[in-house]
């Protein structure tokens, strides 16, 4: 709790261009709404735990701190239909579904 970093510190932790990325992503508007449909894309790289075809429906936008630098690294919760438990995935590898 009294620890307070050098400016140096501070900059290296806060001021590098990963750590803006992140901030960026975490604050950005998220891309798909609860209750929308989405797809996986075809190049997901989610596990193999999770089905590759069929649509899901989003349960929550923003479940787990964004942790990638990467673009359109915010969390999602998506429910597969037919499927009993929800499953964590990044926004980089939804689309959209076709209804």
């Amino acid at each position: 709790d009294a620890f307070v970093p050098s400016k140096r510190l501070y900059a290296k932790m806060v001021q590098n261009k990963f750590s803006t990325k992140v901030i960026e992503s975490t604050r950005s508007k998220p891309k798909f709404n609860p209750g929308s449909h989405v797809a996986l894309r075809a190049n997901a790289n989610v596990g193999w735990n999770i089905p590759r075809t069929g649509t899901a429906v989003v349960l929550k936008a923003d479940s787990k701190p964004v942790t990638s630098p990467a673009r359109g690294s915010k969390v999602y919760t998506v429910l597969f239909f037919g499927q009993t438990t929800p499953v964590f995935v990044e926004e980089r590898w939804l689309k959209k579904a076709k209804r």
